[in-house]
């Protein structure tokens, strides 16, 4: 039997010992079947913990005793495996430029992974990432013929079934009920108060809603058809 196996036979005599415990303390004493299933259970728990208290002695020795397992290879380290380097000649580094963002398909990121991992020159890798004078500007930019809309809330007080009234001369007044009348139950022979509506108006003013964009001439002249189109 192993020390786990004695560990746990040893965890269930003391959970079945801990339940004639509670019983004792519940009903004061225990029958006499109980004090002999107590006293058997506690020689078998003394029992498991001397047997358990050899075995992890001896996993201890064999632990201390124990000699370590030669390395594979006669200790060295393990060999790493590098790129040969890259051969310099006249235009190598545009042309492995072009060769990662071609790969790239146009992500800047992605021609950089490849210019660093597949083509394995750093130095092509930094000058896509970095500024136009450290070489970015032989990199083309992409620009579509798309302008990204600008996302608008929408209005829906109209489709609530809000109408629409002119104003002739910029104002309108409509009358409306404030208030109306109350009802109440009453008893017999009871007074009854007497209720009334109120009435006022509703004025209604006209306003002028307008946007001021200012816009050069260069900037309408100048801007693609789609710019154009996109501009207020």
């Amino acid at each position: 039997m192993g020390i786990e196996e004695l560990r746990r036979k040893r965890a269930e005599i003391n959970a079945a010992v801990q339940a004639l415990a509670a019983i004792e303390m519940a009903e004061g004493e225990l029958n006499e079947e109980q004090m002999v299933e107590f006293e058997k259970l506690a020689a078998e728990f003394d029992q498991i913990s001397a047997k358990l208290a050899r075995a992890e002695s001896v996993e201890r020795m064999n632990a201390a005793a124990a000699t370590p397992v030669p390395s594979f290879g006669g200790g060295q380290a393990p060999a790493v495996h590098t790129k040969p380097e890259l051969k310099q000649y006249t235009g190598a580094k545009v042309a492995r430029m072009a060769m990662a963002v071609a790969a790239g398909k146009g992500d800047m990121q992605l021609a950089s992974k490849f210019a660093s991992g597949e083509i394995g020159d750093a130095e092509v890798a930094i000058a896509i990432d970095t500024s136009a004078n450290s070489g970015g500007s032989l990199v083309p930019e992409n620009l579509p013929n798309e302008v990204i809309e600008l996302l608008r809330p929408q209005t829906i007080v109209r489709a609530l079934g809000a109408r629409s009234m002119p104003l002739p001369n910029g104002n309108l007044s409509i009358p409306r009920m404030s208030s109306g009348a109350t009802s109440g139950y009453v008893g017999e022979g009871a007074d009854v108060l007497a209720t009334e509506a109120n009435t006022d108006d509703v004025k209604l003013n006209a306003k002028t809603m307008i946007t001021l964009v200012p816009m050069s001439n260069q900037l309408i002249g100048r801007a693609g058809f789609s710019g154009r189109a996109a501009l207020p």
